[in-house]
Formats: structure tokens, sequence, C-alpha cells
């Protein structure tokens, strides 16, 4: 049976209560994921912005915006990780 407009494909066995329970846990917790990501961002910010130094700045900066643009799970918490490893690894 085709799947028209608007219509999500659902896994074998799972309700449609089920996929919007899923849908919302995942949703919370990239808010709650993307507010802790944003504090460490803001406090590179503050300390490259205080002590001159661009690298922790930029890292700050980028921590804090890319959760806009970021939708997926796995690609988000990448480059957190990666985000948050750069000022300890490139040195100025």
């Amino acid at each position: 049976m085709p799947f028209s407009r608007g219509e999500e494909q659902l896994p074998c066995g799972e309700s449609p209560s089920t996929a919007s329970e899923r849908r919302h846990v995942d949703t919370s917790t990239r808010l709650f994921l993307s507010i802790i990501i944003s504090s460490f961002g803001l406090g590179y910010f503050l300390y490259g912005k205080k002590q001159n130094r661009l690298i922790p700045t930029f890292a700050g900066i980028g921590l804090m915006v890319y959760p806009y643009f970021v939708k997926n799970l796995y690609l988000f918490l990448a480059v957190a990780v990666i985000g948050l490893i750069i000022p300890f690894v490139i040195a100025e």
C-alpha cells in the first residue's frame, strides 16, 4: 500500500504513538545536549576573548552556532567532540 504525502513509514510493529514518543525523546535529548554544548562554547569564547587567543574564541563560536544547523544526532555528537578537543590539540 503506497504512502501518501505526510504519512511517515514506521518500522514493523511500531505504532504511531510509539514513533511520536521516540521523536519527542530525540527532540528533548537534542535540546538538552544543545544547551550543554553551547555552554561549553560560551566558556571557550569567553576564555579566548579574555586571553586574546583565536582558536578557543572561534571554537566557542562554532560550538554555540552549529546546533542550529545539524539535525543528525550522531553527526551532532561528532562535531561536538571535535569542537571540544580542537583548542587542546591546536596550539597557538
